[in-house]
């Protein structure tokens, strides 16, 4: 049984609670806002069903019962190799866009600090952030967002040297708002996160 929780908490936390009445054997999910997973978890071990999270980190990770589990990467990890690869690629100096996923997800929140802090330390205090804009993970608000701010960088005159998305959606409509202001070229530096097949493809 799949359900799709479109974004919405109340949505998604009614969906769970009919699994529950239906006493289905268990249920995985990818919450549509982390800050509400104690409450599924709640829910999920009252009913004795097994639960797993999914991508997106509950925010009571560390008080998970025996029962509920988490199955994601580590934003840590994935956020700060970005930053690192991007600078080393800009030699330390330049602006950058950074698109941020919906901030109600950890990963979003994570994944951005990650990006400050490898910013915020030698060798990488000579780029700066430009702007930051929240992409909400998807292709054309991103898209948007970058056609938008291309658009004010040049009446300002401030270069972007580069554009960091917290996953690659959100960079593939980078791309598209870059190749549409004529702006793109093989060396324009923009990076995502999740290896994704479109952009694997995108890369070949």
């Amino acid at each position: 049984q799949f359900e799709d929780g479109k974004s919405d908490v109340s949505t998604q936390l009614s969906q769970i609670q009919n699994m529950i009445a239906q006493k289905v054997d268990a249920i995985i999910v990818q919450a549509v806002d982390t800050d509400v997973t104690p409450k599924i978890t709640k829910l999920a071990s009252a009913a004795k069903i097994p639960l797993v999270y999914v991508n997106r980190k509950p925010v009571d990770f560390e008080q998970l019962p025996p029962s509920a589990v988490f199955v994601g990467s580590d934003e840590k990890v994935s956020g700060t190799l970005q930053a690192r690869e991007i600078c080393r690629l800009m030699n330390g100096r330049g602006q950058v866009l950074v698109l941020m996923g919906d901030l109600s997800n950890e990963a979003a929140r994570t994944r951005t600090q990650d990006v400050e802090d490898v910013l915020a330390a030698a060798p990488c205090t000579g780029i700066k952030v430009h702007d930051k804009r929240i992409g909400k993970w998807e292709r054309e608000r991103a898209r948007l967002i970058t056609a938008n701010v291309l658009a004010a960088s040049k009446l300002s005159g401030k270069k972007i040297d580069a554009i960091i998305a917290n996953n690659d959606e959100m960079a593939l409509g980078a791309i598209t708002a870059l190749k549409a202001a004529q702006q793109w070229t093989p060396d324009f530096i923009v990076g995502g996160i999740d290896a994704t097949p479109d952009a694997l493809h995108s890369m070949r």
